[in-house]
C-alpha cells in the first residue's frame, strides 16, 4: 500500500522505498472516537521500540522509513476522514506521493529552511510527483510546530493568508504557489490535542499538492484560476466513483469530528491552533508576491 511513497533524507540520500506497512497491523489502538479505534503516537513508538529492540522511542522517530510507514498506516485507517488519501495509499497505482523527513535539531533551522525550499521546488518540477509530504518526526510540542509554521510560511514559494480568529481558536492557512494563478492548499497534521480529530496524526506533517493539473473526475477545467488540493490528484476511476468516494469521506469525517471542530477541519485551513498561541507566533500575512 505504501509503495506509492518514496522517502529521502534531508541530504537527498534515498532512505529506501517503503514497500508495505503490514508490520503495523498489530499495533495498539488506544485512541477511541465513537465506534472507531486508532493508534496514537505512543502506541506506534512502543510497538516499534519493542519490535526492533530499541532503547528509546526517539530511535523510532529517527528512522525515516519507519516514520513514513507509521504515517502511511495511520492514513490508511481513515482517521483523517479523507478516503481519497486512504484509496491512494491502498489501491491507486502510479500515483507519485513522496515523503521527506526533516530533522532541524541535527541540521539547524537555517539549513532545514534552505533544504525545505529546495525540495519543494524540486518536487513541483518533477513530472512524477503529485503529492509531497513534509514530515517533522521530532516535532511534538507547541514550540516545535510553531517553528515549523513560521519557517514554512516564510518560504519564497509560500503565501500566508490573514489568520481567521474565532474567539479561542485561530485558523492558519498557508498556500504554495504552483503558478501565478494556481495556489496549492497545504494540509497540516500532528500529535497536538488542539487540532481537529481528523488532523491529530502521529507525525507532524505538511501535505502539498504539487501539480495544478486536475484529474478527469474533477469538475473544474485545467488552467483556470482555482486552488489545487489532494482531491485533484488523477485517480484510476470515473466521476461516479469519485462522487461516491467524496460522499463517503463526508460521512466518515462527520463520524469522527465534534460539531465545534468541523469548521476548523476544512481543507482550506492548514492548522487551527489556540488563539493565544497563534498570536505568539507573530505571523505576517503575505497573500501576494
Amino acid at each position: 500500500m505504501s509503495n506509492r511513497v518514496e522517502t529521502h533524507s534531508l541530504f537527498d540520500e534515498p532512505a529506501g522505498r517503503v514497500r508495505n506497512v503490514e508490520h503495523c497491523v498489530h499495533v495498539a489502538r488506544s485512541f477511541h472516537i465513537g465506534r472507531h479505534r486508532f493508534p496514537m503516537r505512543a502506541d506506534y513508538a512502543a510497538y516499534f521500540a519493542e519490535r526492533r529492540d530499541l532503547k528509546s522511542s526517539e530511535a523510532v522517530w529517527r528512522d525515516e522509513s519507519t516514520v513514513v510507514a507509521i504515517q502511511n498506516h495511520w492514513l490508511t485507517l481513515g482517521q483523517s476522514g479523507c478516503l481519497f488519501a486512504q484509496r491512494l495509499l491502498r489501491n491507486s497505482t502510479g500515483t507519485g506521493w513522496y515523503a521527506i523527513c526533516f530533522y532541524p535539531d541535527v541540521t539547524g533551522w537555517d539549513v532545514c529552511r534552505t533544504k525545505l525550499s529546495d525540495i519543494i521546488e524540486e518536487h513541483i518540477a518533477a513530472q512524477n510527483c503529485e503529492i509531497l509530504s513534509l514530515l517533522f518526526p521530532l516535532a511534538v510540542t507547541n514550540e516545535d510546530v510553531g517553528r515549523v509554521i513560521q519557517m514554512f510560511a516564510g518560504l519564497d514559494r509560500t503565501l500566508l493568508l490573514p489568520p481567521q480568529i474565532f474567539e479561542e481558536r485561530t485558523a492558519i492557512s498557508i498556500r504554495v504557489r504552483l503558478t501565478s494563478n494556481v495556489h496549492s492548499w497545504v494540509l497540516g497534521f500532528g500529535p497536538y490535542s488542539f487540532l481537529p480529530l481528523t488532523r491529530q496524526a502521529p507525525v507532524t506533517e505538511l501535505v502539498v499538492r504539487t501539480k495544478s493539473q486536475k484529474g478527469s473526475h474533477c469538475g473544474s477545467a485545467i488552467g483556470r484560476d482555482v486552488p489545487a488540493h489532494v482531491a485533484d490528484v488523477p485517480l484510476d476511476h470515473c466521476r461516479i466513483q469519485f462522487d461516491r468516494l467524496w460522499h463517503a469521506s463526508v460521512r466518515r469525517t462527520g463520524e469522527i469530528l465534534r460539531s465545534d471542530d468541523r469548521a476548523f477541519a476544512r481543507a482550506r485551513i492548514t492548522f487551527a491552533v489556540p488563539t493565544d498561541f497563534a498570536m505568539s507566533l507573530d505571523l505576517k500575512p503575505r497573500d501576494s508576491r
